[in-house]
């Protein structure tokens, strides 16, 4: 695990000091990362008003099952949505969280669609490497909903007239909105 956490730690680093990224997608499931390394980076990286969004995880449905780093109250944390309406997806984690013994804090901030998301993946049977073939997949779990909201947030940013915003992309204007 150590060799994992030192992977995430140069590559939020890289992110945040040298590719300067405005928004981070940290949907690692499975796997406690809860360092105090990699606390500071995603504070400093909160600090710099680079958005930080995470899975909610996939231990529900019991309530308290929100996974690292989305228990952080810097990170907007995603929760996958049912393919039924107005559903949570049955294996979507729950809060609360729990910042410390005596703390505990609402989370997910928000809901994405998680359940039979289509995909692609590469057919890795293909003995021609000159052309790649796409299968469809479907996938399920609150990292993918992550990837809807992170994709949806980095929409927003990316428009021209929101630059006259940008100072106020951060997770407490992103939670009040």
């Amino acid at each position: 695990d150590s060799t994992k956490k030192d992977w995430l730690l140069n590559a939020l680093s890289e992110a945040i000091f040298i590719d300067k990224c405005k928004i981070i997608n940290l949907s690692f499931g499975g796997i406690n990362y809860n360092d105090e390394k990699i606390i500071e980076l995603i504070n400093v990286a909160s600090n710099n008003n680079i958005i930080i969004t995470a899975s909610s995880g996939n231990e529900g449905p019991s309530y308290g099952t929100i996974s690292f780093p989305g228990v952080l109250p810097n990170v907007l944390t995603v929760g996958s949505l049912s393919k039924e309406i107005f559903s949570v997806y049955k294996y979507s984690s729950r809060g609360p969280a729990m910042l410390d013994k005596n703390t505990l804090i609402t989370k997910p901030n928000t809901y994405a669609p998680g359940e039979e998301i289509i995909g692609l993946t590469f057919d890795k049977k293909i003995k021609n490497k000159k052309y790649l073939s796409a299968i469809k997949i479907f996938k399920n779990g609150s990292s993918i909903a992550t990837a809807i909201v992170t994709g949806f947030i980095g929409l927003i940013m990316s428009i021209k007239d929101s630059e006259e915003y940008l100072d106020k992309w951060n997770i407490a204007y992103l939670i009040n909105i």
